[in-house]
């Protein structure tokens, strides 16, 4: 199975993890590290995540109160968008593919 993380998905993700850095030192690295193992978890068992609407499926993070919103279609998962899960409960949708 192949996983496929949309470019645009990476500034926001920098973006918190600076925040966290900012916080305090090393939650930075701490929080990338959480995301890559959560995507990890994605790319590897793609099913076992619930879907949110129509082919949409969620991954949370442990430790970070962030979603990782991806689709699956035959060998492929799309991550298309890693958000705060304070933020409107929307607004992945304008990252859709």
């Amino acid at each position: 199975m192949r996983l496929e993380i949309l470019p645009h998905v990476f500034p926001e993700l920098f973006l918190s993890a600076d925040w966290y850095e900012i916080e305090r030192r090393g939650l930075g690295a701490d929080f990338l590290d959480e995301a890559a193992n959560a995507t990890e978890r994605v790319g590897a068992n793609p099913l076992q995540f619930p879907l949110t609407e129509g082919d949409v499926r969620r991954a949370q993070l442990h430790r970070f109160p962030f979603g990782i919103f991806f689709t699956y279609n035959a060998d492929v998962v799309t991550v298309f968008c890693i958000v705060h899960l304070s933020r409107d409960a929307s607004v992945w949708k304008k990252y859709l593919p």
